[in-house]
């Protein structure tokens, strides 16, 4: 059997790979095993969310992106961004917050 993965390269150097079957995050640094644990893994995806997010809405505007295809950016299901997010407005909200912690952050 083939087990699909979804593999990504992290900020740090990590890659990370998710193994869709059993939703585990594995996290590889220089060929050495890591496996986050259940909080680190849901911060990790709701941030990166958020960062698709990021994205969607500066390429598309507010109204042309969807939350299907956020969480398909994320490689997760459109349900899972709701877990982290009632609805697109409040994942907005959250974009809005970060830009503005970010603007904060450089004065």
């Amino acid at each position: 059997m083939i087990i699909q993965q979804k593999r990504r390269l992290l900020p740090n150097g990590l890659l990370a790979i998710k193994l869709p079957k059993v939703n585990i995050y594995l996290l590889i640094n220089k060929g050495a095993f890591l496996i986050p644990s259940k909080d680190e893994t849901t911060s990790n995806v709701k941030q990166q969310i958020i960062q698709a997010a990021i994205q969607l809405f500066a390429e598309k505007g507010y109204y042309k992106t969807t939350t299907a295809g956020i969480a398909n950016a994320v490689g997760v299901t459109q349900p899972y961004v709701f877990h982290f997010f009632r609805n697109k407005e409040q994942l907005y909200l959250a974009v809005l917050e970060q830009a503005i912690r970010r603007v904060f952050q450089a004065l």
